[in-house]
């Protein structure tokens, strides 16, 4: 039994040998934990009940509590007629404050239940929403509505696909009424790589990642509603004898669900005509975004490297530093010397905003961070602005550089305000900041002066709905904003704003890709070809298939107005369905606007949002064991290891419990055997506690008939957080006391097996630690080889065990270095140990401790060699104290193709399969009298075949052969879960 945590606190049970008594006393210190655990967090949470649910709550979340204690029931009966379905249980919502990052989730295990983080959207595709946390909470009740039926086997698209449409019924808020939506369906159409409904159908792992499932899933049902009807499409969600999408498809439409497809997608319609864009020197297919612009270049980010590159307008570039996976801004200061750099890291408190400034000249980044900000921004040399999130609230702020804890608020935003969210606050000349005031897809640009806190709207004589990515420019006649817009059926275009001369520049013209995070080439640093522009080549929509060959290699061009004075040229990202690129486009094609900048009026009778009514609360403190009872049961039957053996057959049944915050849970595994008579109990309870996790265990086991563990442990898991993304350090401790009692051969004559004494009682504890730095690489132009991991991982640990009978003591050492190769898909890795009264069995991948395989136990850095256990072979066992041994791993890559498709009947989706080989060694050192160490070599080679599934499991086979002679060769089945 390899118990890796456990507590001395129960070894008082080894002094008894009562199993009824064990078992009273394990309870009770169950129910003490939890009453003692629940009392000490319980007390900052509140609940609200409705008719339907308990709203789950801090203090500081009473205001969102108050939007869905007003909504909530109303928005379930909405939901259920819709589907035609009754609303059959009761459920808890938990509204998860102090969030910096938007999320929800519904989960039926082990009960239905739902997740809400109280905070706003970034401006993705959640920007949409003026109403956020209701729209989440909507989204998340479909789910949970929808998929209560009768094993719920369709895919993420279908399941994401509902709720998606769903949200969007209103016609104003959703994903379906966004235009950066529909710009995603339309190129995906123009680059000729729209999906089946198999690729569509899940989670892929590598972009667009599951991002597929819920615009096209969403996309077909929304047709499917519109053709068919809501009452049609609703029986997606009833139980029915046909269970998988094409036979579920075909009986309600009387379709097959390829051609139903096929004629979503033909229904999807591109703009009538579209220009080739122009790509900027960096020609290859990448993950370029974020671009923020100075007078000598422009900053970029490329997600697939991790890099942040700068570019000069000739097409020269260099690395300025690694990124985390999480950066969301970048920011020029005005003088252009420093790069204000916007990322979310993971502390003691959870996940935070961070913002770090970037010297432009050392090539350095300076000490002092900020956190808490979103798009943060210097608004002059010296101050730097941000949005600060309370909830449902966003706020605008200021602060010195040099004091940024002391913040001044300068525009706030929320439910119930003319204004739900703020977005992109940037520099806009002396004393005055711009940003944009969003309404859902509904958007203004305000500027407010940072001193007098005087504000002014830009006022547009034709409207630009859905503005995003503002980013500010120096230019030599001051400061020249740029955005990007798009109503529904356009590609993302651009526009430029002077606020000096209010001329308002529009791009009217649609470019494959469209136009994101716009910023200006310095015009003094371009050269000037003497080739026509390639914007001059306009296609139609059916062309769509020459546009993703058509970019050759072409230099930046800026061609000369008809008063000699050359037009400006912007870089930006183009957004393609599989990757994105860096273009760039002339203000030739630009067409001026009337605009002028008005004083800005609160207007309440032009509120958009709803607001929070706290006052309809009535609040009760929130007990934890409330909902700890409601279990999860699994009843199933073990089979014996040998099938003659039918007195060894079991019948198990495991409990699953959790409460709605997730601070508790617990499972109990329980097997009844019914001769020789024994219960097994194995209960688990997890206290989900922050930055350091624990584990309670208590046990009594019956380890296949051939000996008894009593026991428990406590366990201790404290993941460090870093400042990079790429750096994981986790540092896990344990303790544990255990009892056993062996069986003999002729244990069936007796009636139960608790007459055998328990005896060699161990106490034993361990302590880990794990470095890794991982960098992971992709690559978006071709299946092979698309994704991989470069870095290197140290692993080190010790486990201690005192045997009381014998008054002896054990321990084992180990440790693991592992390399990642950066270019050739190789993985090396070293390991070793070093053990007293203890040793490593390479056949079994186990530690033996006290010359007992059933003592302690542990999880063993060296490989398993299970194929070196032959027939005519017997196990290398140690007659000393001191052993020791070490290892070598080698896998090579052979092939790692992308499949990236989903199943067509199972709810999974194939990503990719990938095929090695390898060469793994082990020198194990054993004691004995003469000599003191006796070398044991064990070498063999080994060959996988493994499929990634929905971008956490890995299913596959192995075949490893032993180099030695008369050996046989054995095959297993590999499963493992990445979560």
């Amino acid at each position: 039994m390899d118990i890796l945590h456990g507590t001395v606190d129960i070894l008082f049970f080894f002094g008894y040998s009562s199993s009824m008594y064990v078992s009273k006393k394990s309870f009770l210190f169950i129910l003490y934990s939890l009453w003692l655990i629940s009392h000490v967090f319980g007390a900052g949470l509140l609940v609200h009940k409705t008719g339907y649910f308990d709203i789950i709550y801090a203090k500081e979340s009473e205001k969102s509590a108050a939007l869905l204690a007003e909504y909530a029931d109303r928005y379930a009966e909405e939901i259920a007629s819709r589907l035609n379905k009754n609303i059959l249980v009761r459920m808890p919502v938990y509204i998860l404050s102090g969030a910096e990052s938007l999320n929800g989730y519904f989960t039926f295990f082990p009960y239905p239940r739902i997740v809400v983080f109280d905070t706003v959207p970034d401006d993705g595709t959640l920007g949409n929403l003026s109403d956020s946390m209701l729209k989440v909470f909507y989204h998340e009740l479909t789910h949970a509505i929808s998929m209560i039926y009768f094993l719920p086997v369709l895919p993420l698209s279908f399941n994401e696909g509902a709720a998606v449409s769903y949200e969007s019924l209103d016609g104003k808020q959703g994903r379906l009424n966004d235009p950066l939506f529909y710009h995603h369906l339309m190129q995906g159409k123009i680059d000729g790589c729209a999906p089946s409904w198999q690729e569509a159908a899940g989670q892929r792992d590598v972009y667009p990642g599951a991002f597929w499932g819920y615009l096209y899933g969403a996309g077909f049902a929304d047709y499917l509603q519109k053709k068919y009807g809501m009452e049609s499409y609703a029986r997606y969600w009833h139980s029915s004898f046909f269970l998988f999408p094409q036979s579920k498809t075909k009986h309600i439409f009387g379709k097959p669900l390829k051609s139903l497809w096929s004629e979503f997608l033909t229904a999807i319609q591109p703009p009538p005509v579209i220009r080739l864009p122009v790509p900027f020197r960096e020609l290859r297919k990448s993950g370029f975004m974020l671009i923020a612009a100075n007078r000598e270049g422009f900053v970029c980010y490329d997600f697939t490297q991790g890099d942040v590159r700068f570019y000069t307008a000739d097409g020269g570039s260099e690395k300025l530093f690694t990124a985390n996976r999480t950066l969301s801004h970048l920011n020029f200061s005005p003088d252009g010397e420093r790069l204000l750099v916007t990322d979310t890291i993971q502390s003691l408190e959870g996940e935070k905003h961070r913002s770090a400034i970037f010297d432009m000249r050392t090539k350095r980044f300076l000490p002092d961070e900020y956190y808490s900000l979103r798009t943060a921004a210097f608004c002059d040399n010296g101050r730097i602005c941000g949005v600060k999130i309370d909830g449902q609230f966003s706020h605008l702020v200021i602060a010195d550089m040099q004091n940024a804890g002391t913040q001044d608020s300068l525009f706030s935003a929320g439910p119930g305000m003319p204004y739900t969210a703020i977005y992109d606050p940037v520099y806009a000349g002396e004393d005055s900041i711009a940003f944009i005031a969003a309404n859902g897809i509904n958007r203004d640009i305000l500027f407010i002066n940072k001193n007098t806190k005087h504000i002014q709207k830009l006022l547009l004589e034709k409207p630009l709905p859905a503005i995003r990515c503002l980013q500010t420019n120096s230019t030599d006649s001051g400061t020249l904003l740029t955005f990007s817009w798009a109503e529904k059926g356009m590609l993302y275009r651009a526009a430029t704003y002077n606020p000096a001369t209010n001329m308002l520049k529009v791009l009217k013209e649609d470019i494959s890709g469209g136009v994101f995070y716009p910023v200006l080439l310095p015009q003094e640093h371009l050269h000037l070809p003497n080739t026509a522009s390639p914007l001059d080549t306009v296609v139609s929509a059916p062309a769509a298939a020459v546009i993703r060959d058509s970019s050759s290699p072409m230099s930046p061009d800026i061609p000369a107005a008809e008063n000699g004075t050359p037009d400006g040229l912007l870089v930006y990202t183009g957004v393609h369905a599989k990757y994105n690129t860096l273009c760039t486009v002339s203000e030739r094609l630009f067409t001026e606007e009337k605009a002028a900048l008005t004083d800005y009026t609160p207007d309440a009778m032009h509120v958009q949002s709803i607001a929070p009514k706290p006052e309809l609360l009535s609040p009760k403190k929130y007990r934890y064991l409330s909902w700890m009872w409601r279990v999860f049961p699994l009843l199933y039957v073990t089979l014996p290891d040998d099938m003659t053996k039918a007195n060894e057959t079991g019948l198990a049944l495991d409990i699953y419990g959790i409460d709605p915050t997730a601070l508790l849970s617990l499972k109990a595994a329980s097997i009844f055997y019914f001769k020789p008579f024994f219960y097994q109990i194995h209960a688990n309870l997890s206290v989900n506690t922050k930055p350091v996790g624990f584990s309670f265990q208590i046990y009594d086991l019956n380890n296949h008939f051939r000996y008894r563990t009593v026991g428990g442990s406590v366990g201790a898991a404290f993941p460090i957080p870093t400042k990079n993304g790429y750096r994981h350090i986790a540092v896990n401790a344990g303790i544990s006391a255990e009892a056993f009692s062996f069986f003999p051969k002729d244990y069936t004559v007796q009636k139960t097996l608790y007459g055998y004494a328990l005896k060699d009682t161990v106490l034993s504890e361990q302590i880990s630690f794990r470095y890794a730095y991982l960098r992971p690489f992709i690559a978006l132009d071709t299946p092979f080889f698309a994704k991989s991991i470069a870095g290197i991982e140290l692993q080190a640990g010790i486990k201690h065990g005192y045997h009381f009978e014998s008054c002896s003591n054990a321990a084992v050492v180990q440790a693991l270095v592992a390399a990642y190769m950066p270019v050739l898909p190789v993985t090396i890795q070293c390991s070793g140990y070093a053990g007293y009264n203890a040793y490593y069995v390479p056949e079994f991948g186990s530690y033996t401790f006290f010359n007992n395989p059933a003592f302690m136990g542990m999880n063993a850095y060296l490989p398993s060699m299970p194929e070196h256990l032959q027939s005519n072979t017997t196990i290398s066992t140690s007659g000393g104290a001191i052993n020791a041994g070490f290892a070598f791993d080698t896998e090579c890559t052979i092939l790692s193709y992308d499949i990236q498709t989903g199943s067509s009947w199972l709810p999974i989706f194939y990503n990719r399969l990938k095929i090695s080989a390898g060469y793994k060694a082990v020198l194990n050192f054993l004691g004995n009298s003469a000599p003191p160490l006796t070398p044991y070599v064990y070498q063999s080679v080994y060959g996988r075949a493994a499929v990634t599934v929905s971008g956490s499991a890995k299913i596959g086979l192995e075949y490893a052969h032993p180099l030695k002679q008369r050996a046989i060769g054995k095959m297993k089945f590999l499963v493992s879960v990445d979560f």
